[in-house]
């Protein structure tokens, strides 16, 4: 009984002393923010339950549940300032002296969150996505916004709301003991053991994540199809500050960016979008239509990691039997095809929905990405496909797995569904282990469904998986093999004849560059494989990552609008059009068009070269100026008009099963 209760005391002092003034009031306080905003949660979903009347309850309340990552996080964020202060008085015994800066410091905190919140009500009401930093466009006109605002909603009410809630958070902050004394006071050794432990605790907290690639993004809320019930869990307070530090004191203003810009533009970039298939209705929106009805073919799109013609023709060159090329012989080849940038999110992006990334961080990690791009998985998914994405890694890098949920992708396949044994690096798994478990999910698939799979092996840290009874030179050599090896385990399956097979790159590899903006760097092969459609052919088309939808829906014949800025390579080819392609690297943009390379350095001088001409670096830009103004002009139209549409929201899904109601889209009578 003696050692029992030994035993007894010794846990009590060991808690006492663990879980002192300042972890107890800090964690009561961390109580009243996360039940602050699980109730605002509820607000803003009877603020607008008609989004959400259609929607299981379960995934509703789910919302509430993955909402609880983000709370904490920004409830962290506010709180952190506040631990390290007390922390660092309470170890030198000196805590009262926080007492009234505690109060005052939660008081305001609290009342900036009630007051965003509120704001947040008719924000998102107007612009159905939580709060950004277009919320702060106040300042370009503040007289009359302000006249505005209070002609437009209920101020004042709106404001006793704010200061209503607020003062009953000063109460109960004044009842939570930040900073009471004890009767004994804690160890030393246990304050500052505590200390570490919360302090880790709370910095994992706010990064949201355990994951080593990815901190918690808003994507991370896109849990399900119902992107109301993704919105619904994110925080928008999160989203504000995520969207102010990712634009720091920075205008994104096209009319200041691109000054190319004529009021000829629309009808040269039209001119150049030409492929007789589309209709312009109004300026950038097209229809496609066709004269037979879709064939509802599967779609499986493969991006290789820095697969670039440049590795082919090497490897080629060098003897060494490449599985690409036996597969080469059988498809549909277009030599002349080119990313729209050198990064993976670009590839992934530009090869979906048909735009240029915009200039600057990642369109798929900011706040304004939070919108239904109408790209090849919404128009797949309207007309009844079930849309995968498979990649090695954590699948919320670069925002992928939030973003394309957002977009139509219905299922993710990652490194996180499989044993953690066989995760080589932060790349996650082996391709061909990837290969093979997309290859069982495509068998077993509702049909038709679309795919995407992004390779990662061959990219640093150029690791080798090792594979039994084979050698390989390079990651390149086995990314080849993985690829070969799903195709061999996928022709044994019923889905395969029935599936148009995209074969391409995110980005090509920068090696050798002869311009400061390589081509090396985006040449990269396209390969469409559909031998019971399609039958085998080389084509020189120039062509990029953005003509990859209209090209894929103009096979399966499915009819579309589209506001994008791709053209469907098919049809280009058979009249005799030499393309073009578009391309960015930081502020440096790059056009190919016929036999030109114009490198638009925006600001700076511009560069004209004869890429194919026995001199390639002689540059032309003086000798030729209205060849450098005609393509500045096309090139900046193409990222001029992208940047507003998203900036003004008019990127979204544009069902074509409305259309179809109005018989716009029906397929032509023969």
């Amino acid at each position: 009984m003696g050692t029992r209760k030994n035993w007894k005391v010794a846990t009590l002092s060991f808690f006492d002393n663990f879980f002192n003034p300042i972890i107890t009031g800090f964690l009561k306080t961390l109580v009243v923010f996360l039940s602050f905003f699980s109730l605002y949660r509820l607000a803003l979903l009877v603020a607008n339950i008609q989004e959400f009347k259609d929607i299981p309850l379960s995934i509703i309340l789910q919302s509430f549940v993955v909402g609880l990552r983000f709370d904490l996080s920004v409830s962290l964020y506010a709180l952190s300032l506040l631990f390290v202060l007390n922390y660092f008085f309470f170890f030198f015994n000196r805590e009262n002296w926080l007492r009234l800066f505690n109060l005052v410091y939660l008081t305001l905190v609290l009342f900036v969150f009630v007051f965003l919140s509120v704001v947040e009500i008719e924000f998102y009401k107007y612009f159905h996505t939580r709060l950004n930093i277009y919320v702060f466009n106040i300042e370009k006109n503040p007289g009359f916004v302000t006249k505005m605002i209070w002609e437009s909603y209920p101020v004042i009410p709106l404001l006793l709301i704010v200061l209503l809630i607020t003062l009953v958070g000063f109460f109960i902050f004044r009842k939570i003991t930040f900073s009471r004394k004890v009767k004994t006071a804690p160890l030393p050794i246990f304050k500052l053991l505590s200390f570490v432990v919360f302090g880790i605790l709370m910095f994992i907290g706010i990064r949201g994540t355990l994951s080593e690639k990815t901190p918690l993004r808003w994507g991370h809320a896109f849990f399900s199809t119902y992107n109301a019930c993704n919105k619904l869990a994110l925080n928008g307070i999160f989203t504000l500050f995520d969207d102010w530090l990712k634009n720091p004191q920075r205008e994104e203003d096209p009319e200041k960016i691109f000054t190319s810009i004529t009021p000829n533009t629309k009808n040269l970039i039209i001119s150049v979008l030409d492929d007789s298939l589309s209709k312009f209705i109004e300026f950038p929106l097209r229809m496609y239509e066709f004269d037979t009805h879709p064939t509802k073919l599967n779609v499986v799109i493969f991006l290789l990691e820095s697969f670039s013609s440049t590795k082919i023709e090497e490897y080629t060159s060098r003897g060494i039997p490449l599985f690409f090329n036996r597969l080469k012989s059988q498809s549909v080849y277009f030599t002349n095809f080119h990313s729209n940038g050198i990064h993976t999110y670009m590839g992934v992006f530009s090869s979906l929905f048909g735009y240029p990334n915009l200039l600057g961080k990642n369109l798929m990690v900011r706040n304004i990405g939070q919108q239904s791009f109408n790209g090849l998985p919404n128009i797949l998914k309207e007309n009844g496909y079930t849309g995968y994405f498979g990649v090695s890694h954590d699948p919320n890098f670069d925002n992928m797995a939030g973003f394309l949920r957002g977009n139509g992708v219905e299922f993710v396949i990652s490194q996180f569904d499989f044993p953690q044994n066989l995760v080589l690096s932060t790349l996650g798994i082996p391709d061909h282990i990837l290969f093979e478990r997309m290859n069982t999910v495509f068998a077993s698939a509702r049909r038709p469904f679309f795919g995407i799979i992004l390779s990662t092996n061959n990219h640093g840290p150029w690791i080798i998986p090792k594979v039994e009874g084979k050698n390989f030179i390079s990651t390149f050599d086995y990314t080849d093999w993985a690829l070969e090896r799903f195709f061999e385990l996928a022709q044994k399956e019923k889905y395969f004849d029935s599936t148009v097979f995209v074969i391409t790159a995110d980005h090509g590899v920068v090696e050798n560059p002869r311009y400061d903006l390589s081509l090396d760097g985006v040449h990269i092969p396209l390969l469409i494989y559909c031998p019971r459609f399609l039958k085998p052919a080389e084509i020189n088309t120039i062509g990029s990552q953005m003509d990859i939808p209209n090209t894929i829906l103009s096979i399966l014949k499915i009819p579309f609008f589209t506001n994008n800025f791709g053209k469907n390579l098919f049809k280009y080819a058979r009249e005799d059009k030499k393309g073009f392609a578009i391309f960015h690297e930081s502020q440096t943009l790059g056009i190919i068009y016929n036999d030109w390379f114009l490198i638009d350095r925006l600001k700076a001088k511009p560069s004209l070269y004869r890429y194919n001409n026995e001199e390639p670096l002689k540059d032309f830009a003086e000798i030729y100026p209205d060849t450098v103004k005609f393509l500045k002009e096309i090139l900046e139209g193409m990222y001029y008009f992208t940047t507003k549409m998203v900036f003004e929201r008019k990127v979204s899904e544009i069902s074509s099963s409305n259309a179809n109601t109005q018989g716009r889209l029906q397929p032509k009578q023969q």
